[in-house]
């Protein structure tokens, strides 16, 4: 009886090992991605070859300027003598006319997919799968229906040092406070604002790691997407005109112009507050909004003061209140940011007094932070 044993090339090297710009490699991997296109340039056409391969330990992008007609998706290959270098950030493996490509027919690979690193700040839309490691806050706990089966929602706040995010796990139970690794999560965007998404695809794992939750101060400049649990720094510089009194309907909460609501006329509206301001910190400026529980400390105001069958306040008064509350003050905002078509906006949970030389020891903070 003959046995096929197959001696593993101790030449190779697993994908994981690679750590930066390297000649002369040889990896067996499996091919997960393969993709033809045309070059056209000066020096005429030509055609060249992409896609990811990976092994037990990671993936890896390539690109081959020659490569087997043969060879699929799925298949497992040895590529000999190819090199890797940087790309966009990235290290890349590249298959040029001195490597060799061959197939291995009856070789199986289970495939550990590997993900970027990203701290809460650096998350963004371009790179949608990722690993990202963070304490989980304000979990709440749901169900739904999802093709004839029940599905158990975690929805909650996912956060680190720099910042904080919206979270969802599907049926991977989360532990209030738990700080957690998660490779593979998702990365969305939603009503402009970002949110990872824990699925069963996800590695998952509890990790007893601490992570410091004190201010995370930025300077304006620095901001790039809709993270929230920041704190900004500056001078109001501007008061929205609109800014002071609104009101709502008592029912569905929706934002009412006449008196009445138009589905609930027979119900009393309630009155509400609402402000925006413009916050400059001298490297550039950022739109801020808040509501009733940012202001009324502000103000001075308590629930009574807006009780609709009670009040005497009227616009033009609060109006006025903000305003002096608020432009040319030195203050520290803390909140969440949103993205829209006109850029970000801080959606403030709180706002505080500072002095010019507190303002002055925060910006040497940041400075510090980003040097």
């Amino acid at each position: 009886m003959e046995i096929d044993i197959m001696i593993p090339d101790m030449s190779q090297v697993k994908i994981g090992d690679i750590k930066a710009a390297t000649e002369n490699v040889d990896v067996r991997v499996k091919v997960l991605s393969l993709n033809q296109r045309e070059l056209h340039n000066q020096r005429g056409d030509s055609i060249y070859f992409s896609g990811i391969v990976g092994d037990d330990t990671g993936t890896i992008s390539f690109t081959a300027w020659t490569f087997p007609s043969a060879i699929r998706p799925g298949d497992v290959i040895d590529i000999n003598n190819a090199y890797v270098k940087e790309f966009n950030g990235k290290l890349r493996l590249y298959v040029d006319s001195r490597s060799e490509v061959i197939l291995r027919p009856k070789d199986e690979i289970e495939v550990r997919r590997s993900y970027r690193e990203f701290k809460v700040k650096d998350l963004n839309t371009r790179d949608a799968y990722v690993s990202v490691k963070g304490r989980v806050s304000g979990i709440r706990v749901t169900e739904q229906e999802r093709d004839g089966q029940k599905v158990t929602i975690y929805s909650g706040y996912l956060e680190d040092e720099t910042g904080r995010v919206r979270l969802t796990s599907f049926d991977v139970p989360l532990v209030e406070g738990g700080v957690y690794q998660f490779e593979g999560a998702r990365v969305s965007e939603y009503n402009g604002i970002l949110r990872v998404t824990v699925q069963n695809r996800t590695r998952v794992s509890q990790v007893t790691e601490e992570i410091s939750m004190g201010k995370r101060y930025y300077s304006i400049s620095e901001l790039n997407d809709s993270i929230g649990g920041i704190t900004l720094t500056g001078f109001a510089v501007t008061v929205g005109e609109k800014s002071g009194i609104i009101y709502r309907c008592s029912v569905c909460n929706r934002v009412i112009e006449e008196v009445r609501c138009p589905d609930h006329p027979i119900d009393v509206p309630k009155m509400d507050i609402f402000a925006y301001f413009t916050l400059d910190d001298g490297t550039g400026t950022v739109q801020c909004t808040c509501g009733r529980q940012v202001l009324m400390p502000l103000l001075g105001l308590t629930d009574a003061d807006l009780d609709f069958t009670k009040s005497r306040l009227d616009t033009r008064t609060i109006s006025g209140r903000i305003e002096a509350a608020l432009l040319g003050r030195a203050i520290s905002v803390e909140g969440d940011l949103t993205k829209g078509t006109n850029g970000l906006t801080l959606r403030a949970r709180s706002i505080s007094y500072i002095s010019k030389d507190d303002l002055k020891e925060i910006s040497i903070m940041i400075q510090e932070e980003i040097s």
